[in-house]
């Protein structure tokens, strides 16, 4: 595991070295005068018939610049999944493996706290870093709660390099195999003595060492069909796969989520998602394993919990579906329809060269309007108030502004942007994470407890490559179409298409709800059948008689493992034609 975290610290290197070659995309403020080595904001570049509005040059990075990036980011996403995997895969097994039955939901409990902390400290430092800009030593001039802002997300990645390097050199020293269990000893030496005798006989057989890997494809492949005959094994896992469809979807989309919907900036939506995860999750999984551990509750209960709490997180998103802000009102665009450049375009800015490279929200000086820019306004001037706010003035989409009007002037931001509902509908995800956190370590017992003590191992892994398969490959797809299928208008840059500006909240909101509640729904159906069979589960808190395993190298401990389950009457990975029994422990 030592080998993973520094394989994880290698992919957050490379994560940072597209910064490192191609430095802060400063291209997305060629409209500022601090881009253009200024100390001042230029607001003219916004006005009507500017001389740079629809005469900017497309100087920003070509689609071939792109490829290197991507490149990079690939290999850092793939060494970080590899190296984790260690962790995610052989961790929980070797927990298992080595504490008494009896107290396996306390240190399931804390593990699993522990884990959920990683996400939430990551949150939280995405917030603390996205509130610099992303070149540090330069002043953007503009706000981070300007759209254009791109904040410092590469120092996140230094941080927990370093992190990870101080915990994974200790880690190393770990001995690869520990004695587990109190009886270790003897069993030691129980199975040193089989696996011994195992040997004498395979070399009696003359199958060489060639002989034992092909037993060992063997056993994998036995292994795994009778894992895949087991059906508590496949409701759960299946019922895993929707579950990380949508959570981890809903939440990768969350800060995105609450910053457009909710009007948020970018720092504050992260602040969010760290706060509403933090406390309610590692609080609720430290009480699910306690709870479990002093009351002791059978499989059938256990199981009947995870297919409730499936349950009442749809009726918490259905709620939250219900839960939001009112659309802008921006002149142009119409809530429920895709919005191009010409769509903004009316007789009052027709003229005006716009286009829809820069967002720069405005505000009517009646508070009823918002325009996409002060150019799509059709402001002609701009000046500074009494209280240093840049105000545009002369403008003509707005009633006077041909004849001079005093109040046809239009300020920065967009028309009631301000949204009550954030408390209410952070106060339901708090909810619903405690809940759904709660049942942690009762899905993780009856996991572990549904296949035989020498299939743990395998059946971790085999749950991880599908869980990847199934559910971490498509979830950003899914969730990144829900995404761009909410857009209303899109960057256009030398005739492609760039980042969203504005998001329809309403689509935003049903769509995104309503996809996660589909995932949860099929995730509830599969608790449910796991409830109905969990009755087969059986020694859910006693030790197993073949509970430890060691041996004086990893072969050893292979073979050892199967032939002492043969010694003790358990099902023999070598008897593939036999029905597998999902109940013996």
């Amino acid at each position: 595991m030592g080998m993973g975290a520094l394989i994880v610290v290698l992919s957050c290197f490379i994560s940072i070295v597209p910064y490192m070659i191609y430095g802060p995309g400063l291209h997305i403020l060629s409209n500022t005068a601090h881009a253009l080595g200024a100390r001042k904001r230029s607001p003219d570049s916004l006005l009507c018939n500017s001389a740079m509005s629809g005469h900017r040059e497309c100087t920003g990075p070509s689609m071939a610049d792109s490829y290197t990036p991507f490149a990079l980011f690939f290999a850092a996403n793939f060494l970080n999944g590899f190296g984790a995997s260690t962790f995610f895969i052989a961790g929980s097994s070797y927990m298992d493996d080595n504490i008494r039955k009896k107290n396996s939901p306390l240190y399931f409990g804390m593990g699993l706290a522990f884990r959920l902390l990683g996400p939430v400290v990551g949150f939280l430092t995405a917030g603390i870093c996205l509130r610099f800009y992303e070149d540090p030593f330069h002043n953007p001039g503009i706000s981070p709660k300007d759209p254009r802002w791109v904040g410092a997300w590469w120092m996140g990645y230094i941080l927990f390099a370093v992190g990870l390097t101080v915990v994974s050199l200790p880690m190393m020293m770990f001995p690869r195999i520990l004695p587990a269990g109190k009886n270790y000893k003897v069993n030691r030496m129980q199975r040193l003595s089989v696996v011994k005798a195992n040997k004498a006989a395979k070399c009696a057989e003359g199958s060489g060492q060639h002989g034992i890997s092909i037993a060992m494809i063997k056993d994998i492949i036995v292994i795994v069909k009778r894992l895949l005959r087991n059906p508590i094994f496949m409701f759960h896992t299946i019922g895993l796969v929707f579950v990380f469809l949508a959570t981890a979807g809903f939440g990768t989309s969350f800060s995105k989520y609450v910053e457009f919907q909710f009007r948020q900036s970018a720092s504050k939506a992260n602040y969010y998602t760290g706060a509403a995860k933090v406390v309610t999750n590692i609080v609720g999984i430290l009480v699910g394993g306690v709870v479990i551990h002093r009351f002791r509750p059978g499989p059938r209960v256990v199981a009947g919990y995870s297919a409730f709490v499936e349950v009442a997180m749809m009726a918490g998103f259905v709620a939250m579906m219900f839960i939001g802000c009112e659309s802008p009102t921006i002149a142009g665009v119409t809530p429920g329809s895709n919005v191009s450049a010409t769509s903004l375009l009316e007789k009052c800015n027709v003229d005006c060269n716009c286009n829809t490279q820069i967002y720069e929200p405005v505000c009517s000086s009646n508070k009823m309007m918002s325009y996409f820019s002060p150019c799509h306004a059709g402001c002609r001037s701009a000046g500074t108030s009494p209280m240093n706010v840049t105000i545009y003035k002369d403008c003509s989409c707005i009633a006077g502004g041909d004849h001079g009007v005093d109040d046809s002037y239009v300020t920065s931001g967009l028309c009631g942007d301000t949204c009550q509902k954030l408390g209410l509908f952070l106060g339901i995800v708090i909810a619903g994470q405690f809940l759904g956190s709660t049942g942690r370590v009762g899905g993780l017992l009856i996991f572990l407890r549904c296949v035989d003590p020498i299939d743990k191992s395998m059946a971790m892994g085999t749950t991880g490559s599908i869980l990847h398969m199934l559910a971490f490959i498509p979830y950003p797809l899914i969730y990144g179409a829900i995404l761009d299928h909410s857009c209303m208008i899109w960057e256009e840059k030398c005739g492609r298409r760039g980042n969203c500006w504005v998001y329809d909240p309403d689509k935003l909101r049903y769509t995104l709800h309503l996809v996660t509640i589909i995932f949860l729904a099929i995730a509830g159906v599969c608790y449910t059948g796991q409830f109905l069979l969990s009755g087969r589960i059986k020694r859910f808190y006693e030790d197993d008689l073949a509970e430890d395993s060691s041996s004086s190298d990893g072969q050893d401990q292979y073979e050892s493992k199967a032939t002492i389950n043969e010694a003790f009457s358990v099902e023999s990975i070598h008897k593939a034609d036999e029905k597998p029994e999902a109940t013996r422990f």
